[in-house]
């Protein structure tokens, strides 16, 4: 890992609810940065990290963008801060949006506009991967008016959404992640749960997920890392919660590099693909922060120092050649893929899999910053208090069962 800086630059990450804030913070205090935090929930992973040089509360930027933005540059003023790094993809919208707000000497890390919006567009992005020489799986657009017209390949397909955050009838945007349909009614389900009833429809490719990290820099390849997940969640359609770094492979990332010179990219990047009949399917581009970013750190490719670098107008201090074999475990989602495995098999591997294994970075623990487990035991205990709510009858469940009634008062 690169050493520590002689010139240290004060950045403001949105996103601190998220892994992929947290893991930013971390990697940004290593090499001798001041992370600060913008969050709209102060329960956040990187809020309570001793990684970060402060906290600042914000609006959420899916829920109010100008607000967000406008709370921003008064922060970058207070702290001050020098550069602003979103940290979701709203965030991402309303920064690219609001960029021209920040005062001179405040380097904000978002594309225009137009670039942001062709790097976040699923269905532009099948067009211009395949454009680029990259496999996609077959695309269908579909909506609830032409869903029966049918689907040019069998079931189980996957159901994706045009963009990962959609705005609701509200103004406010939700994310929406992509998920499996069994049957033409888990298809009109699914279509139905969005937001202009409109989506991706791709058949579904069983096999394991491959990751590509790195930035990319005026229509360069500055750094990547590759790895390879070996377990996931949600099942079918989720992340990496276990995952390893592997040799890189030199065409997929070439090609990687066209995809993102054709969307005029600029920064941080991660795609994910899909491993099935010896061909690599790209069925994901995150151009953001994202969950699994601490395995490129532990690798010894500093992503957000990289990138701060080139937003300084420095020479990024990279290392080409990352390690192989450095492991990554979600803490909160691989016990549940593990316990599925269990469950429904291989035991064996799912009982290896429970093995602590060496030169392994983890999402959330950290010996040296124990604090965000704070936020998992948090969000542990609202799920399994919420399940308990929903697992109690109510009264009127209870009175339309047969047998002894509760008591009643004679009127």
């Amino acid at each position: 890992m690169p050493g520590k800086l002689v010139e240290k630059a004060v950045v403001l990450v949105s996103g601190g609810e998220t892994l992929g804030g947290l893991a930013a913070v971390r990697a940004l205090r290593a090499v001798g940065h001041q992370p600060w935090v913008a969050v709209h929930d102060p329960r956040g992973y990187a809020a309570r990290s001793r990684a970060a040089a402060g906290v600042v509360r914000v609006p959420d930027p899916s829920e109010d963008g100008p607000s967000f933005v406008r709370a921003l540059v008064d922060a970058a003023a207070a702290i001050p801060a020098s550069i602003v790094m979103p940290g979701n993809e709203p965030a991402l919208v309303a920064l690219a949006a609001g960029a021209d707000r920040f005062p001179p000497g405040v380097v904000v890390a978002a594309c225009p506009p137009d670039v942001v919006e062709r790097a976040i567009d699923k269905a532009q992005l099948a067009n211009l991967a395949a454009d680029a020489g990259l496999t996609v799986p077959s695309t269908a657009h579909l909506s609830l008016s032409t869903f029966a017209r049918g689907l040019p390949f069998p079931y189980p397909v996957v159901v994706k959404p045009v963009r990962s955050d959609l705005e609701g009838p509200g103004g406010a945007s939700r994310h929406y992640s992509a998920r499996r349909a069994e049957s033409p009614d888990d298809l009109r389900e699914a279509l139905a749960a969005l937001p202009n009833a409109r989506a991706l429809v791709q058949p579904f490719l069983p096999g394991p997920i491959g990751s590509l990290a790195g930035v990319f820099w005026q229509g360069e390849m500055v750094v990547v890392v590759q790895s390879r997940g070996d377990r996931i969640w949600p099942p079918h359609c989720g992340s990496m919660t276990w995952a390893v770094t592997v040799p890189l492979d030199e065409r997929l990332s070439s090609r990687m590099g066209h995809l993102l010179r054709a969307i005029g990219w600029n920064g941080l990047f991660q795609a994910d693909f899909v491993e099935h009949a010896g061909r690599c399917f790209l069925i994901d581009l995150n151009p953001r922060l994202y969950t699994s970013m601490a395995i490129t750190t532990h690798a010894g490719a500093n992503l957000p120092a990289i990138w701060v670098d080139l937003l300084r107008g420095a020479p990024p201090r990279v290392d080409r050649r990352y390690a192989v074999g450095v492991g990554y475990r979600h803490d909160e989602d691989d016990i549940r893929a593990l316990f599925r495995m269990f469950v429904h098999g291989p035991r064996i591997a799912a009982l290896r899999g429970l093995v602590p294994r060496r030169r392994t970075v983890h999402a959330v623990f950290s010996i040296r910053d124990p604090m965000p487990l704070l936020t998992s035991a948090g969000k542990l205990f609202r799920l399994a208090s919420a399940r308990l709510r929903r697992a109690q009858p109510t009264r009127a469940e209870i009175l339309q069962k047969p047998g002894p009634q509760p008591y009643r008062r004679k009127t």
